[in-house]
């Protein structure tokens, strides 16, 4: 059976996309000028996975490279303009998750760029939009990642565990027969499968200086009043209303999921997530309100807190349709 038909990366102009997917990564400074400095090594990554996407299908060749790092920009090309270009088309966001990457203020401000397209499109549609999909380059623990950043998943690719205990830095330099090159597999039919399904459509062209970045964070010098409450009023499973399929449920009400079965990720996370890209710091739990400072409030409202018919109404769309977690 040939590739799927959906959005044809052999049209890339007509569709209005660039590149297949954007690396992010952090430049690290090479020491000796003559000798193999780590950026070398993203460079030997990036290649190997282009190869491998156009193995899975050469359409994705038909206007060049795959692919897209900053490594590619020609000499005398405006480079905030050139990264803001491919960041408005790109398809797939990846950033290579090291320490040195979350205390980059250039990637902080790649990412921010990229999810203003997401966030377009969950406002337009409703519909979650997962088309970061992030690479561990060097072992870095779930707490050190800026908070705006934790709700992304860090898929487990390849057969081996050594992926996600020692990061692919170590595993293009020493493995690079087996368990590199199955991730590198694993990664790009990922990203194949991605790109054509999840893709946020193009966005405006950023100015990439003056974009605000999601990191590096400092929560310290959040004023007060930067502080956001969100509060969520939703049912939990063992509450949920006869007939509502308790999927949308978690243990407590700030485990309601409205977008399920599309996402496992509860809507207070997604909100939390939002607030924090637009420099607040959010607070949902119940000793919030010992906390200094009055910042604004949210409230997030299941429409099956009400009963019988008023809910159902409450759910539908002004044509009759269900509106996301609206359905049985």
């Amino acid at each position: 059976m040939g590739p799927s038909p959906v959005r044809d990366p052999g049209e890339p102009e007509r569709m209005g996309f660039g590149a297949c997917f954007f690396l992010s990564y952090a430049h690290t400074p090479q020491i000796y000028p003559n000798n193999r400095g780590p950026d070398y090594w993203v460079q030997e990554f990036f290649h190997d996975l282009c190869n491998e996407l156009v193995s899975l299908d050469p359409r994705w060749a038909t206007a060049g490279v795959p692919g897209f790092m900053d490594h590619s920009i020609p000499g005398g090309a405006v480079w905030p303009r050139r990264l803001a270009e491919q960041l408005a088309t790109c398809r797939v966001f990846m950033p290579l998750y090291s320490r040195a990457y979350f205390s980059s203020k250039f990637c902080g401000t790649e990412w921010a760029i990229f999810r203003e397209r997401q966030m377009a499109h969950v406002a337009e549609t409703g519909l979650p939009n997962e088309a970061i999909i992030p690479v561990l380059w060097q072992p870095i623990h779930h707490h050190e990642l800026p908070g705006s950043t934790r709700m992304v998943q860090l898929a487990s690719l390849g057969d081996s565990p050594l992926y996600l205990e020692r990061g692919l830095f170590e595993l293009i330099r020493l493995n690079r027969e087996r368990e590199y090159l199955s991730v590198v597999i694993r990664l790009a039919e990922l990203i194949n499968d991605t790109a054509r399904k999840a893709a946020p459509p193009p966005g405006p062209l950023a100015e990439f200086d003056d974009s605000r970045r999601l990191f590096p964070e400092h929560p310290d010098s959040a004023a007060p009043g930067r502080r956001i409450h969100i509060t969520v009023a939703a049912h939990d499973r063992w509450s949920a209303p006869d007939g509502r399929e308790h999927g949308y449920y978690g243990e407590q009400p700030e485990d309601w999921n409205p977008y399920y079965p599309e996402s496992g990720v509860p809507l207070l996370a997604r909100a939390e997530d939002v607030a924090r890209e637009l420099g607040y710091v959010p607070t949902s739990r119940a000793d919030a309100a010992d906390e200094d400072g009055d910042g604004p409030g949210i409230l997030l409202v299941d429409p099956w807190m009400a009963e019988g018919a008023v809910a159902a109404d409450a759910c539908a769309g002004p044509t009759g349709t269900a509106r996301p977690g609206s359905g049985p």
